[in-house]
């Protein structure tokens, strides 16, 4: 065998697995259904999130004034709070994207 016919059969082999190992990545229907939950859950958790931020916000900064400050305080907090569940949402979202082979975004 020459040099150039062992290097033909070493590339060929390794597309090969490639191709196989890009085959065994593939998601059972189970699993793609799972991932389309998963997806569906957090973009409905992101909607829920967004929506309770705003209400917190409108709450914690124009109506400030008729709550004690203990209250605007833990309105304060749950900006945060809700700030971060948006982003892990956001997250396990990316996650589902990757899992049924789509485009992050």
């Amino acid at each position: 065998m020459t040099t150039i016919d062992t290097r033909f059969s070493s590339a060929a082999a390794t597309a090969v697995a490639a191709h196989q190992a890009h085959q065994a990545n593939r998601p059972s229907p189970a699993q793609q259904q799972t991932a389309q939950r998963l997806l569906t859950g957090a973009n409905y958790a992101m909607l829920i999130f967004l929506g309770a931020f705003l209400v917190v916000a409108y709450l914690a900064w124009g109506l400030e004034a008729e709550f004690p400050l203990m209250t605007v305080a833990v309105l304060h907090f749950l900006q945060i709070f809700l700030a971060g569940l948006f982003k892990l949402s956001y997250v396990v979202r990316l996650i589902a994207q990757h899992l049924l082979g789509q485009q992050l975004r």
